[in-house]
């Protein structure tokens, strides 16, 4: 799993890239940040505004380590200041394997980006003896995940995979809770 020159585990957060400070999930995201740099993770997020430079800020306010991943090619945007690390990708497989050689990958509310990360790392988690761990914490992301169990073949096992939270804090007490705990045999059948 993925740590840092620091030997930190890394945490990657994904979300969106609209949602703005006077909404109150951009809040939820900069408590995220904040509770796991407080708790010495590492945060790795997809390094633009919204929901990931939220997560950032709140990481770096508690002087935690931050990473964005931006595109090369995205070149109408510009990486938040909030990033100390930057590893930029050439396209999503190279960011996707960023984003899933992390222990935890954390779910916020998003669009379309934030949903095909989670359906690939939800892939990748139901096939693979390595991956990341699935937590949502978005509001709307963790309804449409629940109406995708009912639509959807997926098993009552795969659907395990992904775990919910309320809360911040609910999320970084369960990571610290499972911190030594390895949580690879959930293998399914894909």
């Amino acid at each position: 799993m993925s740590r840092d020159e620091h030997g930190q585990t890394t945490v990657a957060v994904i979300g969106s890239a609209r949602i703005t400070q006077s909404d109150e999930r951009w809040a939820e995201a900069f408590e995220t940040g904040r509770l796991l740099a407080e708790s010495g993770y590492a945060t790795m997020t997809g390094g633009y505004d919204g929901l990931m430079a939220a997560t950032s800020s709140g990481a770096q306010s508690a002087g935690g380590h931050t990473i964005g991943l931006p595109m090369n090619q995205w070149t109408h945007l510009a990486p938040h200041d909030s990033n100390q690390e930057l590893r930029w990708s050439d396209d999503y497989a190279q960011r996707l394997s960023h984003l899933t050689a992390t222990r935890y990958l954390i779910v916020l509310d998003g669009g379309i980006g934030t949903l095909s990360e989670l359906s690939l790392a939800w892939a990748i988690a139901q096939t693979e003896d390595s991956f990341a761990e699935i937590l949502v914490l978005g509001k709307q992301i963790a309804g449409l995940v629940k109406e995708l169990h009912r639509f959807l073949i997926v098993s009552d096992k795969d659907f395990q995979i992904v775990k919910f939270f309320d809360a911040p804090s609910d999320v970084v007490r369960y990571m610290n809770s499972n911190h030594d705990v390895e949580v690879r045999d959930s293998k399914s059948h894909g």
